[in-house]
């Protein structure tokens, strides 16, 4: 009898990379959702102090996010005899818009935490804005491309009931990964010129705590994206995809930790909350 042929001994690997790496951070971002809701409903949902703005941003960055995962995981699982190569490359493109998105609002809610430590200065604010949008915008157009030269390699594969990517890895893939890398990277030069300057709000302790909070978070988002960078260069499409996933969800998760800290410290104040999406003009 003979081997079957290699190009399906290949497929067959990736598909199981695919259909159990892909479940992992699903599983991570669930639990740990079941684990924090507790203090979710009460320093988000029930909490007076929180704003509506606030509110939004933490459903946008804890729930779309996590609905996404479980797509990745349906797609992936080797299920579903009902997928196409036009749903494979629809997939794409939600995938690209949602890169995109959840990249944009994690630097949105880093962008607004800088600007709190500065004490909201106006000028600081300007420049975090212009950051931003220089960097979300090329990003953007960055991840455009690489789902346009991405999408006619996507195929269905029947016998696997599964999607497959081809064989090119476009360079815009490491371009975007690399530019919210820059991004990470410069956040937290604004955080450690921060910690130069002394602070000049009345709640120093609370102060303190963000500038701890913030530095880690920084760090470990920075981490994160630097090798989903490192991944794109050495690596193919299908380990690349399975990096930007494991980072989706440790983003959100990390994103959604720092947001409940930080209205639970606002509890912590007796008149009040620090209110971080009231100090910036939108």
């Amino acid at each position: 009898m003979s081997s079957p042929p290699e190009d399906i001994v290949d497929a067959i690997q990736v598909f199981h990379g695919l259909r159990y790496f892909s479940v992992v951070p699903f599983i991570v971002v669930a639990f740990n959702y079941l684990l924090t809701l507790p203090d979710e409903i009460e320093m988000i949902w029930a909490n007076r102090n929180a704003n509506w703005k606030s509110k939004v941003v933490f459903f946008a960055n804890r729930y779309p996010p996590l609905a996404v995962l479980a797509v990745i995981v349906y797609i992936f699982s080797g299920t579903s005899s009902e997928l196409t190569t036009a749903v494979c490359q629809t997939f794409l493109w939600v995938y690209g818009v949602a890169a995109v998105i959840v990249g944009a609002l994690s630097h949105f809610v880093i962008i607004v935490r800088v600007h709190r430590l500065w004490d909201g200065r106006k000028h600081i604010e300007q420049l975090l804005t212009a950051m931003f949008v220089v960097c979300i915008s090329t990003a953007s157009i960055l991840g455009i491309i690489a789902v346009l030269r991405l999408q006619p390699q996507l195929s269905y594969l029947s016998f696997l009931h599964t999607c497959q990517f081809g064989p090119t890895k476009p360079k815009e893939i490491t371009g975007f990964l690399a530019v919210l890398s820059f991004f990470d990277f410069s956040l937290i030069l604004f955080v450690i010129f921060n910690a130069m300057d002394r602070p000049r709000l009345a709640h120093v302790q609370i102060v303190s705590d963000l500038q701890k909070d913030g530095m880690g978070f920084f760090l470990a988002m920075f981490t994160l994206r630097f090798v989903d960078v490192l991944v794109s260069i050495y690596r193919d499409t299908v380990e690349v995809v399975l990096a930007v996933t494991a980072v989706w969800g440790l983003c959100t998760l990390i994103n959604a930790h720092l947001h409940i800290r930080l209205e639970a410290l606002a509890q912590s104040r007796s008149n009040g909350s620090v209110v971080m999406w009231e100090d910036m003009d939108y």
